[in-house]
């Protein structure tokens, strides 16, 4: 049996950035499923790591193919990993799988000696072909999905390989959390719960990746993972980065009441479109413990909408917003400068728009050309350039608008996103209208407990802790608000028995313990403080966790942050 050591190594740039240093979650998956199949895998984060210690591990688990997960962003970083790899292993085959690989694989092999083979879409089941064929001593020519070099150098490709139609069967990341520098608590928060775009925006790899036809894991399988990631590492707060997670009515539904019903106490964010939600779907969302919703918008302007291909009108947008501060969620929004035909009438007109739909927090970027988009198309035919091309520029993004328009269209918008987060926070008034909406909801009262500590009101914001903490005693959440503000007025003692609270709710959270840990020595009892430091062991990155509403444009104030600076790449 052949073993499998699965790698990733963000850019030079993203090793300050905590969100792209994470795994992509796809390659937990491919891990995930090869160790459910029998192989021998390991995975390795490289992204903190210097070369002698990637050496080291190289040499020491000594695998027979070594799989890289290729972006973008990341593909300079990953082609000299490929290299270290080749000089340290020279047998190993290397095999590079992820959105770059996909969509300009035929280039990367014809550049790249050092690299064998190529995985064009999802990965799982065309990797462990690969591995049992080699294993076998056969040709990998029969396995579909492949882009492979021949013993004369050509290159050929097996195929595309057959979608996987049952999601429900691939195992979750998490069950397979064992890797070098892979820690649960950063890297499982991000959850997938989907595959599959129908949406045609000019800019977005991923329907070339994961295909138009959208393939949906059922409520059932994603709360079996929440389960488990609450009980196995003691995670309060989850993303849902589906690019569409709101898609299927029915199954957002059904997932929301399995939440309520299942008693999972969880917070959460998604990302979404402003066409595929309505009030029902919003209100059983918030009761399900959603804060936060992450819209791609863009631009405020029709004329820019219909060239970036967003298939979504101006009266949408407003619609969405209202109805997402009707319930009272955190409304966020993605926005686009520098898309071609944008003057500053069109800035002007996204300018206003943030004035009309008031959003807590946002983010502003560049248009950006990623190769699988039609905007990569388009630029690839009026530039009379090949996919050889990414082999030619020397930076990891392309913008379509690298002027001075763009960037002064960044900082009018990012004063504007700053400004509606001053005038946009919820008030008292309104979270007795989203009561009215969604009735009794752990999020209005977290929300509205925050916003009363922030104006100076403690007692205010301990009383609906109190109130939640009786309603729901399976919810750490206020238990833990209660503890901190405790600790804040110096009363170790009641801190230490919120916080008690909360490691009894849910025993494997690092952070109730860590904060246990320290009531206890404010009031003396170093002993059980250590042991429970001991058992926790060092300090790691905070998980995400949610703010309340207020933003800087520089970036997300909710999590977790975009993956990649440059634009946004097909999901991991």
């Amino acid at each position: 049996m052949l073993k499998v050591l699965l790698g990733y190594r963000c850019s030079e740039e993203g090793r300050s950035n905590l969100f792209e240093r994470v795994l992509p979650v796809g390659l937990g998956y491919v891990h995930a499923y090869l160790r459910s199949r029998g192989a021998l895998a390991v995975l390795a984060n490289f992204s903190l790591m210097g070369r002698s210690r990637i050496r080291e591990i190289l040499r020491a688990e000594r695998p027979d193919i070594v799989g890289l997960s290729t972006f973008t962003f990341n593909r300079r970083a990953t082609l000299d990993l490929a290299t270290l790899v080749r000089r340290t292993l020279p047998e190993a085959k290397i095999v590079l799988g992820g959105p770059h690989a996909t969509h300009v694989g035929a280039p990367i092999l014809a550049a790249h000696p050092e690299i064998d083979a190529c995985v064009i879409g999802e990965g799982e089941i065309t990797l462990e072909r690969y591995a049992s064929t080699l294993a076998e001593g056969s040709d990998p020519g029969a396995v579909p999905g492949l882009l492979l070099r021949g013993a004369g150098g050509e290159i050929r490709s097996t195929g595309p390989a057959e979608p996987i139609a049952d999601l429900d069967a691939l195992p979750f990341p998490a069950l397979y959390p064992e890797g070098y520098a892979v820690d649960p608590l950063a890297q499982y928060p991000y959850v997938v719960t989907s595959r599959g775009c129908p949406a045609k925006c000019t800019f977005c790899s991923s329907p070339e990746f994961w295909g138009t036809g959208v393939r949906f894991r059922s409520a059932r399988n994603i709360l079996d993972e929440l389960e488990h990631l609450k009980a196995r590492f003691g995670l309060l707060y989850v993303s849902f980065r589906d690019d569409i997670f709101t898609l299927n009515k029915t199954r957002v539904i059904d997932l929301c009441r399995g939440m309520i019903d299942r008693r999972l106490g969880l917070l959460w964010d998604c990302q979404t479109r402003v066409n595929t939600i309505d009030e029902e779907r919003l209100v059983w969302m918030k009761r399900a413990g959603a804060m936060i919703l992450q819209y791609g918008i863009e631009s405020g302007s029709q004329p820019i909408l219909d060239r970036l291909g967003k298939g979504q009108t101006l009266a949408q947008i407003e619609r969405a917003a209202a109805l997402t501060r009707k319930v009272g969620l955190v409304l966020s929004v993605y926005l686009i400068a520098g898309v071609p035909g944008e003057t500053e009438r069109e800035v002007g007109e996204t300018e206003e728009m943030i004035r009309r739909i008031r959003p807590h927090d946002g983010i502003v970027t560049p248009l950006a050309v990623f190769p699988g988009t039609s905007l990569w198309d388009e630029y690839r035919s009026r530039a009379g350039t090949d996919e050889g091309f990414w082999e030619e520029v020397g930076r990891d993004g392309v913008f379509v608008r690298p002027e001075r328009f763009t960037e002064d269209a960044i900082l009018r918008l990012s004063a504007a996103l700053e400004q509606a987060a001053v005038e946009s926070s919820y008030r008292r008034e309104d979270y007795a209208r989203h009561r009215e909406v969604t009735g009794g909801c752990a999020v209005t009262d977290l929300m509205e407990g925050e916003a009363l500590e922030c104006a100076g009101d403690p007692a205010g914001a301990e009383a609906l802790y109190l109130d939640l903490a009786r309603r729901e005693p399976w919810n750490a959440w206020p238990r833990l608000r209660l503890g901190r503000l405790a600790q804040a007025s110096d009363r170790p003692a009641e801190a230490e028995e919120h916080f008690r609270a909360a490691c009894e709710i849910v025993p494997a959270s690092v952070e109730a313990g860590r904060l246990r840990a320290k009531a206890l020595r404010a009031l003396g009892r170093v002993s059980e403080a250590g042991a429970i430091e001991a058992a926790i062991g060092p300090a790691r990155p905070p998980a995400p966790k949610p703010r309340r509403g207020a933003a800087s444009a520089r970036g997300f104030q909710s999590y977790p942050l975009t993956p990649s600076p440059e634009g946004r790449d097909a999901p991991g």
